[in-house]
């Protein structure tokens, strides 16, 4: 009402608002007036008023669309052209997409009435595509198999290439009073919290929750980024009751300071928070005010927050999100089909002496003095060039043992899995992780993991489904991690790291029940169905459609 009264302020006083026009107007503000009004939360109310269906459209929002722009009008009297044209088309250039509910996105994912009983369906969305691609020779007929068969090949290309999320997840359920939620993070970072942010949007897809993505840049010079397949949610503001910040508490408070109140007012806040230490400086916990409530991924972080703050905090799985896994050609980088290849993995940004690469250098070396064995160790590293005296540092290393192989810069998420499934072991001598996003995922994909005992992983990495190290803490050093006063972390034995990676080598082929059980624990723990019910209970009861139950509070995390 208030920002219809500002609108129509110098219209006549007759103008008043009655159902017409305040059904005109709410329709006008989901096009056009949300971005002239910063604060304004769209209701689940609003929501299904837009997404109310308007036959021959698909919804009412999709009506108004075809009244205000002139191009449509050829196209009403053909539903299926018109809807191919709205949703690729129209909703990207008006920016509708983070709008769409989640039934209205599983909808487009779903078979098309006209092909579903062929022997090759083709899903709505699919059939959109088709409808608006160009005329040409080369564009297959989809009335025959073998046209719908070369139209799937098109499409996969098109998705490897420039992947998008819509149409891709169906929800598991859908309450018309769930609150959208609004994602703040870094969703083209190819980096860890950069995948946090994109998973995050998908387990919430799936949880039937509306969402917007409020995208935070990072500069190149600093790190690397990539298209994130979820163009079609972006926002340049919150437009939802819940924002979730899957960002550091730092990067929380650095948005705080140079967006003022505007993104978090009227909100309710969750920090999604990763951090690796043991504790925060004091003169940093007061962005603790900044939310309403934190969720983590590991005991560890539960422990740890839980020190420095009263505000609520909920054990919340990181979805692991598995990727379509591009196969690695270990021999393009001369290695052996036999040879016993160890990854390890670091990102420079991510503070070489946390990550600790020299350690798994050492105990690689330790366990294997024979040079002239056939044992390979590939250090992976993304963001070298804001780091250029450590690469070049790490590059000396590298060079004085030939069996060190150096992969440096940015891969897509799918070469990523496939050189992590292609490994035969998995080794991170880390001093802390939050999470150990790789680390969980390496076991997903059921590759052996010789990793440090120690802070987030131990949530999932035991002796019966991989190889922990023992360790002993050290107070952090200065100069070694940011905000790190006070804090301890792990150095990791290099004598059990080396006897651990001898053991991964020697049973190699009898390690299949350790893979099975780690696969099983990460799909089970990780997977999208169980991230999506623990973020749907959560978010009904902040919303009051379901009462707190106290099993549903986790101070402990399920073993």
């Amino acid at each position: 009402m208030t920002v219809f009264a500002l609108h129509h302020a110098l219209k006549p006083l007759a103008d008043n608002l009655d159902e017409d026009r305040a059904a005109k107007f709410l329709l006008w503000f989901a096009v056009e007036g949300r971005h002239r009004f910063q604060k304004t939360v769209f209701s689940p109310t609003y929501l299904t008023f837009l997404a109310a269906p308007a036959p021959p459209f698909v919804t009412r929002l999709a009506a108004y669309v075809a009244l205000i722009r002139p191009e449509a009008q050829g196209l009403i009297g053909d539903p299926d052209r018109f809807h191919a044209w709205y949703y690729l088309v129209a909703v990207p250039e008006l920016r509708l997409g983070p709008l769409l509910t989640p039934p209205e996105r599983a909808r487009l994912g779903e078979l098309h009435p006209d092909y579903a009983r062929l022997p090759i369906p083709l899903t709505r969305l699919g059939v959109y595509h088709h409808l608006n691609e160009a005329e040409g020779p080369d564009k297959p007929d989809i009335a025959t198999d073998r046209g719908r068969i070369a139209w799937l090949r098109i499409l996969a290309a098109r998705q490897a290439e420039a992947p998008s999320s819509l149409g891709r997840t169906a929800p598991l359920r859908h309450d018309p009073a769930m609150p959208g939620v609004n994602v703040v993070g870094f969703a083209e970072g190819i980096f860890g919290i950069g995948e946090d942010s994109r998973a995050l949007v998908q387990a919430l897809e799936r949880a039937g929750a509306p969402c917007t993505v409020v995208k935070v840049d990072i500069s190149d010079k600093i790190g690397s980024s990539a298209p994130s397949g979820l163009n079609h949610l972006y926002s340049d503001r919150p437009l939802y009751p819940i924002s979730i910040f899957a960002m550091t508490a730092f990067e929380t408070a650095r948005l705080a300071v140079e967006q003022g109140p505007n993104l978090f007012a009227g909100r309710y806040r969750i920090g999604y928070w990763p951090w690796e230490l043991t504790s925060l400086p004091p003169e940093w916990r007061g962005v603790f005010d900044l939310v309403d409530e934190i969720w983590v991924p590991s005991q560890f972080l539960h422990e740890v927050y839980s020190r420095l703050t009263d505000k609520p905090i909920y054990f919340m799985p990181f979805y692991l999100n598995p990727p379509r896994v591009e196969p690695f050609d270990r021999e393009t980088l001369g290695i052996g089909r036999d040879d016993f290849v160890c990854l390890t993995m670091f990102d420079f940004n991510s503070f070489i002496a946390r990550k600790n690469p020299d350690a798994a250098m050492d105990a690689f070396q330790a366990a294997f003095p024979a040079r002239d064995g056939r044992e390979i160790l590939i250090i992976k590293t993304i963001n070298s060039h804001a780091h250029p005296e450590a690469l070049a540092a790490l590059e000396a290393r590298v060079a004085a043992d030939p069996r060190f192989v150096l992969l440096d810069g940015a891969m897509s998420r799918a070469e990523v899995c496939g050189l992590v499934a292609a490994a035969d072991c998995f080794v991170s001598l880390h001093r802390a992780e939050g999470f150990g996003r790789v680390i969980a995922e390496a076991m997903l994909l059921e590759t052996i993991v010789v990793a440090t005992n120690w802070s987030g992983n131990t949530d999932y990495l035991d002796e019966t489904n991989g190889y922990p190290v023992d360790f002993k803490l050290l107070p952090v050093q200065p100069g070694q991690y940011p905000f790190a006063e006070g804090s301890l972390w792990a150095e990791p034995s290099l004598q059990d790291a080396a006897a651990r990676l001898r053991m991964a080598r020697d049973n190699r082929s009898a390690d299949s029940g350790r893979r099975d059980r780690a696969r099983a624990l990460m799909e089970a723990r990780y997977g999208l169905d169980p991230v999506a019910n623990q973020i749907w209970r959560r978010l009904s009861e902040i919303a009051g459609l379901r009462r707190p139950e106290a099993a549903d509070q986790p101070s402990a995390i399920p073993k």
